[in-house]
């Protein structure tokens, strides 16, 4: 029967009479399963005619043999391969393929299908061996969108992403069949991020279809990634309410897990909901036995916990998802998840152990050729390693290779992030002029794309090298944007402000601003910022002559590092603390604390912390009247020339205590260096705002090196 616009008309389903019967040919035979199951196409033929005959069917092509499966089982097989890919359970997916190929290896399109999840997998291998079976079984008979879904499945397992594209193009041209244009909106999707031509495409699929729902899911997580929150959540609702409705507890629970994302990236007060949508997912998917993406609700909740600031909770729950990932074949999400863990662990304050997962992820996408995100490890990679000495040459190399891949494929953000660890290495190097030039360059970049985290993120390193040389008034207005905004680096920027406000002479506001980012590194689990937060509190308190405060935050500092990596905020502080310490007796333990501070300066290639700890020392020696070898100590600061500088002010405080060792026997050399230490001092001032000048001089410092020669 069929059913119209009034209603049932006829017989049919909806009154439970019988239209028509009709029976095929009798066969003898022992193997009746396999005889029923050859029957069907007889059947479905007498079937198709008697529709046409009542002009409420739709004429087709009967497909030719050699496109049938010859066993049931394999049809069956493939049939649940289908089901178990369309609910994103890949691996069981790939087991059913390849049991329907074992079963029946002449059909086309199982090898077809079977390389499209090993793709997924990231069985790159598996993929292109399956791709080329297929290919290798297409014939005059196969049908024409057969042989261009299978042309399509090659190519990109091949590695030819362009070729690809116009291939899925092609499939989809003059087709009336939605799943040729899921096919092209999934690829732009999946396997490109190419965010806004996916959405048109789903859009277009559910124009075709509007009866179809997972383009509802689909379209919620682009919607998620491009940050339009209203348009995801109006997506998320419709599937949600006609998974419920069909009963399709599968769909039901990834629609509740682009919903918790969906929510998590709103953070504040969504939190909560995003949390109960996630645990509700993982729910479901346990009680479907859908160990893929069970794994995948689980680190759902682990990206909750991070975005709730339960940076050790996630980092556990990311470690434990990373082995279920691995254990269900989802070894591309199994990367991130490695990687999660070290980018929390290196925010815990543990970079041992952040190295470890960050080389792990790495690992996975060398592993299974995933080119864009192994390039993506690398940098973070870099980054760690580069901000602890690790292999500089190493390093260097590690991160320009990755650079010129992230380039080619067009990932943006960590090209910046490239071009950020470049910089802070020219830094870390005394090489100011390049990390400048090469910092404004990304912030140009990343201002002319719109990505607003990463220009703050550029920002504060580009300031931080401002700052360092002596360029003060041109670091303050951006850090002071981003801490007004208080977004995702703004603990960040309130230390690095802090820091910026102190050498300018306003304390009050700066003690208030680092108090604030010790308070908050702390209830953030942001250990890595401890030291950094509390190090600069310290120097806050040496101006304003708290020596109490001095004291308590500058061991707070150094004791609140238990990696064994060396961390340069602790160096500082153990520096700083040295010379304290001297100025309390004790001198040859103090000594001993930042010759301990140089050794790890040296070890970390920070070449400015160097000379900060040796200008420390040559104090504690001058004290001692050890003039001799305080000349030493500063003797090994190297001198500012081509690419070199330590920076004005540093060079300063260089040249004054230098000419503090030659005081009793070259007064003419004390008398040189001490100049060209006040005209270093006064070209800073000069480049102040008239309110910051007088400010600046008054610190305790630039008073020493700004008073009349004691030498006339």
């Amino acid at each position: 029967g069929t059913t119209g616009a009034a209603g049932c008309r006829g017989g049919s389903a909806c009154t439970g009479t019988t239209v028509a019967s009709y029976e095929t040919p009798p066969v003898n035979s022992a193997l009746s399963e396999q005889t029923a199951f050859r029957l069907v196409t007889a059947a479905a033929a007498e079937i198709q005619t008697h529709f046409k005959a009542q002009r409420g069917g739709r004429s087709y092509s009967a497909r030719p043999a050699s496109s049938r499966f010859r066993e049931p089982e394999a049809a069956r097989r493939f049939a649940d391969g289908l089901d178990a890919y369309e609910q994103l359970e890949y691996r069981r997916a790939s087991d059913e393929l390849a049991a329907a190929a074992a079963l029946d290896p002449q059909h086309a399109l199982t090898h077809a299908w079977s390389s499209r999840v090993s793709w997924l997998l990231g069985a790159r291998n598996d993929a292109s061996a399956a791709a080329q079976r297929a290919k290798a079984l297409v014939s005059n008979e196969t049908s024409a969108h057969d042989a261009a879904f299978i042309n399509a499945v090659l190519v990109e397992s091949q590695g030819d992403m362009a070729l690809a594209e116009r291939a899925y193009q092609a499939l989809s041209v003059d087709n009336d069949e939605p799943w040729t244009r899921l096919e092209l909106a999934d690829f732009l999707k999946r396997r490109q991020d190419r965010n806004q031509e996916a959405i048109e495409t789903y859009h277009e699929v559910l124009k075709a279809d509007p009866l179809f729902v997972r383009p509802h899911v689909d379209l919620c997580q682009l919607y998620t990634r491009v940050d339009d929150h209203p348009l995801a959540e109006r997506e998320a609702h419709a599937a949600l309410d006609r998974f419920r409705a069909s009963g399709a507890v599968s769909g039901e629970a990834q629609a509740l897990l682009c919903l918790a994302e969906e929510q998590r990236k709103q953070s504040g007060t969504h939190l909560a909901d995003a949390r109960s949508n996630a645990e509700e997912a993982r729910r479901l998917f346990a009680s479907l036995g859908h160990g893929f993406n069970l794994a995948r609700a689980e680190f759902y909740k682990a990206s909750v916990e991070y975005s709730d600031g339960r940076l050790a909770d996630a980092a556990a729950l990311f470690r434990s998802t990373a082995d279920s990932l691995g254990a269900n074949g989802n070894r591309a999400l199994q990367g991130v998840a490695l990687m999660n863990v070290g980018s929390i662990r290196f925010q815990l304050g543990q970079p041992t152990q952040a190295l470890e997962g960050l080389r792990r992820g790495r690992q996975v996408f060398l592993e299974i050729g995933d080119e864009r995100r192994a390039a993506e490890a690398d940098v973070n990679l870099a980054g760690v390693q580069n901000d602890y000495g690790i292999d500089p040459a190493g390093t260097a190399r590690l991160v320009a290779n990755a650079r010129v891949t992230l380039e080619r494929l067009g990932y943006v953000e960590f090209v910046l992030l490239a071009m950020l660890t470049e910089a802070d290495s020219h830094r870390y190097a005394a090489r100011l002029d390049r990390a400048r030039v090469l910092l404004r360059s990304a912030s140009e970049i990343a201002g002319s794309r719109g990505l607003a985290e990463s220009v703050d993120n550029l920002s504060i390193a580009l300031a931080r090298a401002d700052t360092q040389a002596g360029d003060y008034q041109q670091a303050l207005a951006p850090l002071e944007r981003i801490v007004q905004a208080d977004g995702a680096f703004a603990l960040e920027a309130r230390i690095a402000l802090g820091a910026l406000l102190t050498h300018l002479g306003e304390f009050d506001r700066a003690r208030s601003l680092l108090r604030q980012a010790v308070e908050d590194s702390g209830s953030q689990q942001r250990n890595s910022l401890q030291p950094l937060a509390r190090g600069a509190l310290a120097r806050v308190a040496l101006e304003v002559g708290d020596r109490q405060l001095a004291r308590s935050e500058l061991d707070a500092a150094v004791e609140s590092w238990v990696d064994p990596l060396p961390n340069a905020a602790v160096v500082e502080a153990r520096c700083d603390r040295g010379l304290e310490k001297s100025r309390d007796g004790g001198a040859s333990s103090a000594s001993a604390e930042v010759v301990r501070g140089i050794d790890e300066a040296r070890q970390l290639g920070r070449v400015v912390l160097e000379a900060r700890c040796r200008i420390q020392l040559a104090r504690i020696y001058l004290n001692e009247q050890r003039r001799e070898e305080a000349a030493k100590v500063l003797a090994a600061i190297p001198s500012d020339g081509g690419e070199m500088s330590v920076g004005p002010e540093l060079r300063a405080e260089v040249e004054h205590w230098r000419a503090e060792t030659v005081r009793r026997t070259n007064v003419t050399e004390a008398e040189v260096r001490q100049s060209r230490a006040r005209a270093l001092i006064e070209s800073i001032q000069a480049s102040l705002s008239a309110e910051s000048r007088n400010r600046y001089a008054a610190r305790t410092e630039i008073q020493t090196i700004l008073r009349e020669s004691a030498y006339r």
